[in-house]
């Protein structure tokens, strides 16, 4: 299985050799899920930090599960239209 920052070595070729157009289509295509895949997977990962989130940390319409050291809590987070609001899970 490919890592989710890497497409499988067999498919390098087609970018040093530019390949058909076929090769170069499907080549974006599994680029594109990657990339999806990647951001589902930070987005269902607990964050741990220090501080709590800002706006900057959660855009508007995501959700994040937040661990703050700080306050040993852990929350989740959901950025609504620029205002996050959270609940404190137990």
């Amino acid at each position: 299985m490919a890592s989710l920052e890497t497409l499988p070595a067999w498919q390098d070729p087609v970018l040093t050799r530019g390949g058909t157009s076929l090769e170069q289509n499907y080549y974006a295509f599994l680029k594109s899920i990657v990339a999806v895949v990647a951001d589902l997977t930070a987005r269902t990962e607990m964050v741990t930090s220090t501080t709590t989130p800002t706006t900057a940390d959660i855009t508007a319409g995501q959700s994040r599960i937040w661990k703050n050291t700080g306050a040993g809590t852990v929350r989740l987070y959901v950025n609504d239209g620029g205002v996050l609001k959270s609940t404190l899970l137990s």
